[in-house]
């Protein structure tokens, strides 16, 4: 009786363990857009407490790229929301680093970005002054 009580309590430590990490995890839900013409706002919202995330621009700032590290994206996809005539397309993707963010602007601009707790803010102004990251 004991070693099945023991054996109960491992198992149960290791699945509470388990279920620790998983929930540790960042992962992103969601990517909402909201804007006019020469500007947009764009909000990553996941589980996540303080994200580690880099972004930056190609294309002469038509396309913004978010990386968020160590997180992924739900089996069933990324919600997006919203729109701008400012952002043409959003794709996600998982890279070995984590997951990934395209934004695919009709024009060039410049971003500002900052986190807080479940988010990630960008917000974008059409032009082409230099980017900036909080």
């Amino acid at each position: 009786m004991r070693i099945h009580l023991g054996l109960a309590f491992a198992l149960g430590v290791c699945f509470s363990w388990a279920s620790f990490a998983e929930a540790a995890t960042p992962q992103i839900h969601s990517v909402k857009v909201n804007g006019a013409r020469n500007e947009a706002q764009v909000v990553i919202e996941g589980a996540f407490n303080k994200p580690e995330y880099s972004v930056r621009t190609r294309s002469n700032g038509r396309l913004i790229i978010v990386d968020v590290k160590d997180a992924q994206l739900p089996a069933g996809g990324v919600q997006t929301s919203g729109s701008s005539s400012l952002v043409s397309r959003t794709v996600a993707s998982t890279t070995s680093k984590g997951a990934r963010i395209e934004l695919s602007l009709t024009g060039g601009a410049v971003y500002q970005a900052r986190a807080s707790h479940d988010r990630i803010t960008i917000n974008l102004t059409r032009g082409s002054a230099q980017s900036s990251t909080s």
